[in-house]
């Protein structure tokens, strides 16, 4: 798997300048995977638990890589369906906001 392999070339990297260095994704939607394996290799934790919160179906999310790849696990996993809908707002790179809740 080439999320193993990044993930292995991410784990020697000790020092770097910027996130970018260590971004890949597998199955976040930018570079997060990366990132979070980074952190996990650089900083102790003593449990290995995670809470996900808003994830629709587990296709895309940034703890799915590190729950297969490093064998964490979920606590108290929520799964939030949102419902959204256009407003008349817009974000300053002319992209509308949506309104949502669940």
């Amino acid at each position: 798997m080439l999320g193993r392999l990044l993930s292995e070339m991410i784990k020697a990297k000790k020092h770097i300048a910027s996130l970018n260095e260590v971004e890949f994704k597998v199955f976040s939607q930018f570079g997060d995977d990366g990132i979070i394996q980074w952190i996990v290799s650089n900083l102790e934790f003593p449990n290995k638990t995670f809470v996900e919160f808003g994830v629709e179906n587990y296709q895309k999310s940034n703890t799915r890589f590190l729950m297969m790849n490093n064998n964490w696990s979920e606590k108290n996993f929520i799964k939030a369906t949102w419902i959204c809908r256009p407003t008349a707002l817009a974000n300053f790179s002319g992209v509308g906001i949506r309104e949502c809740w669940f």
